[in-house]
């Protein structure tokens, strides 16, 4: 006869075991799975961290994590830059350069912060990118007073679904469908056809909204070069895909301000619209007022992109023409009249960066808006400056200057032509420097309209008035409920609303709030708000405040029939609870935590953080009552080693001491 003895392993370095017996002498075909100790030594304790950040990809036309046509989620590689050497890992230790980029396919992922200095605003940008999407990052901000963030990174698919409610387009087509007698020379990357190969999105909604578009054209004999490891350009290996994608800036004509959709384009803008850009001078830290962009990618079968198209015979880049619409809505926040359709580049540089020619006060200093001037709608004629996005640094950099003109064929939109020499997003836009922004940072309360601080999740809305800046922030991307943060926020006029299903409920300051009448709000600028309350037509649930216990167990998946299982062991880890919005805790070495302030019957995703996995295990469970506890339970590989009986004298049992 043998008895089988099993162990469990620890969060991350294993927990030291003891074999216990039993007063019966066990069954023949018995096995017996003998418990580790209870309490965890306490140098593998893991400690809650200072700040700890939370990624959430999700796919831009379903708002869920990408998944693949089983229904299985997809993987997504992410890059991490800029402060990135402050970060740990949520065991609290420092992470390697090849920790910066890894890649997964879970619902959420998670790093920490191990010390925040009380006045520091610590900056992490990440790129995600997964298969049949375009890439997009965003540069998360933590600090003290907002030690817990959880950012939402939206993923545009290349093929979108044809019902999506915002002003996207897009277009996969392969690049031999694009004219005639087309042949691609792999060993050259060279491809040439009949006539130029051109690829075109329109956007066309009904009523007064948005209208626009884009094209590419590539000339016959055009080189499809990628960059390798190396960084030297190579050939793509087979003919190519190209995928193009036109995001509206959603200009809103007058009047408009009431109508604003719950979702948008410009919330697919990579990396937001309040950026850091990096130049001569160093980083200019400012915001974009967007005129819309498109997001180019040319791809051979083995996943390889261009990024240059070769040289000329006087050894100068070959370009390719990349043609943009603008809505003639649009906010010209810095109005600089060029005046003639005889557009040459060099020209048009000169032009825009003389302040001798600056008219209404405004000009341009490598794309930034150098003073100042009242906005006003864009007219034929109209400099706007063009940026790159380079995606894996997750940045815009300034390129050049586009001059509006009339489309012929379309009085609501105009013109944009740009000969560009290598492959990115291109955007349309006016940027705005830092020393625009109205003040460090602006906080405002909120209460429901009963004076109560407010406990519903609620989307804020924040858009420029007139359009082309636009921040959706969920209510879970600024923490709790009953209060509202941002650092840094442009001066410009903006209108602000609260979101519950889609629907607004803010009501206005408590001076002006009238019960029953939600309002779009409109200020000259953010700043206007700071030390305010905004009342919301929302009332508070019914809530309790229920205990959460996290705790490891033995994976039972093939057991030998008749195998005892041990208990539960406590354990300390991160857990959040999502509905609406994501609230964080952490369990110390008891593996309890007090979850607060509960919506009473409702169901909650619950995500508990596997230390030796590295992931989340997602589960659905009930905030039933304050009398009832939540167990969350980690299932843990449990070694089995055969060993024969010797008898004994018996024990405690499951966790005891004999052996």
């Amino acid at each position: 006869m043998k008895t089988l003895l099993r162990s469990t392993l620890a969060i991350s370095i294993g927990l030291a075991l003891v074999a216990c017996g039993s007063d019966d002498e066990p069954a023949e075909d018995e096995v017996i799975v003998v418990a580790p100790v209870a309490q965890q030594p306490t140098e593998q304790v893991t400690q809650k961290q200072s700040g700890s950040l939370t990624i959430v990809v999700v796919d831009a036309a379903t708002g869920l994590h990408p998944v693949d046509e089983g229904g299985v989620n997809i993987p997504v590689s992410y890059t991490l830059l800029q402060d990135v050497a402050r970060l740990v890992n949520l065991k609290g230790e420092a992470l390697t350069e090849a920790d910066a980029k890894f890649e997964n396919s879970d619902n959420a992922v998670s790093l920490a912060l191990g010390a925040i200095a009380a006045t520091e605003l610590v900056k992490i940008n990440v790129i995600a990118e997964a298969d049949g999407y375009f890439p997009n990052n965003i540069v998360a901000q933590l600090s003290v007073e907002q030690s817990e963030p959880v950012v939402t990174i939206r993923l545009t698919p290349k093929a979108l679904p044809d019902d999506i409610q915002v002003d996207v387009e897009t277009s996969v087509q392969p690049l031999t469908d694009l004219a005639t007698n087309v042949v691609f020379d792999s060993t050259t990357g060279v491809i040439t056809a009949d006539s130029p190969m051109t690829i075109t999105v329109d956007v066309q909604q009904d009523g007064e909204a948005s209208t626009g578009g884009a094209a590419i054209t590539l000339p016959s004999g055009t080189a499809l070069l990628a960059v390798n490891e190396a960084g030297e350009s190579v050939p793509l290996t087979s003919a190519p895909e190209v995928a193009i994608g036109y995001y509206s800036n959603e200009a809103l004509a007058e009047g408009e301000t009431d109508a604003t959709p719950a979702e948008s384009a410009i919330d697919y803008f990579p990396g937001g619209l309040a950026v850091d850009l990096q130049g001569n001078d160093g980083a200019t830290e400012g915001d974009f007022l967007t005129g819309g962009f498109v997001a180019i990618e040319i791809t051979d079968d083995a996943g390889n992109k261009v990024k240059t198209f070769g040289k000329n015979d006087d050894g100068s880049d070959k370009s390719i023409e990349v043609k943009m619409q603008v809505d003639v809505n649009t906010n010209n926040a810095c109005p600089m009249v060029f005046g003639t359709s005889d557009i040459e580049q060099g020209a048009v540089t000169a032009f825009a960066e003389d302040a001798s020619k600056a008219t209404d006060g405004a000009y341009f200093k490598q794309g930034v808006c150098e003073a100042s001037a009242a906005a006003r709608k864009i007219e034929s004629g109209d400099i706007i400056p063009i940026w790159s996005y380079e995606e894996t640094a997750g940045s815009w950099q300034f390129e050049s200057y586009g001059v509006a003109v009339e489309n012929a064929d379309n009085a609501a939109i105009l013109d944009v032509v740009v000969q560009v020499n290598h492959l990115s997003f291109w955007n349309l836009d006016y940027f705005l420097k830092g020393t625009q922004r109205c003040a460090s940072q602006v906080r405002f309360a909120l209460e429901d309209k009963n004076g109560n601080p407010n406990a519903v999740s609620a989307t804020l809305l924040l858009e420029a008035q007139g359009g082309g800046a636009r921040f959706l922030r969920k209510g879970y991307e600024w923490g709790g409920a009953d209060s509202a943060i941002f650092y840094r926020p442009p001066a410009y006029p903006v209108t602000i609303q609260f979101l519950v299903d889609g629907e607004n409920v803010l009501l206005g300051t408590q001076d002006d709030a009238v019960a029953g009448q939600p309002k779009v709000l409109q200020v000259a600028e953010l700043c206007e708000l700071e030390g305010e309350t905004l009342v919301l037509d929302v009332e508070a649930p019914e809530v309790h405040d229920q205990t959460i216990k996290t705790s490891l167990v033995c994976d039972e998946t093939g057991a030998a029939a008749g195998t005892i299982f041990p208990e539960p062991i406590a354990t300390s880890t991160y857990v959040y609870l999502y509905k609406d919005t994501y609230q964080f805790y952490y369990t110390d070495n008891s593996g309890e935590a007090l979850a607060e302030n509960l919506e009473t019957g409702a169901d909650y995703t619950a995500y508990v953080y596997d230390f030796a996995n590295n992931r989340y295990i997602t589960s659905t469970v009930t905030a039933t009552s304050a009398d009832d506890t939540i167990n969350l339970e980690i299932p843990t590989q449990c070694e089995v080693i055969e060993q024969p009986v010797t008898g004994g004298t018996g024990g405690t049992g499951a966790g005891g001491t004999g052996g």
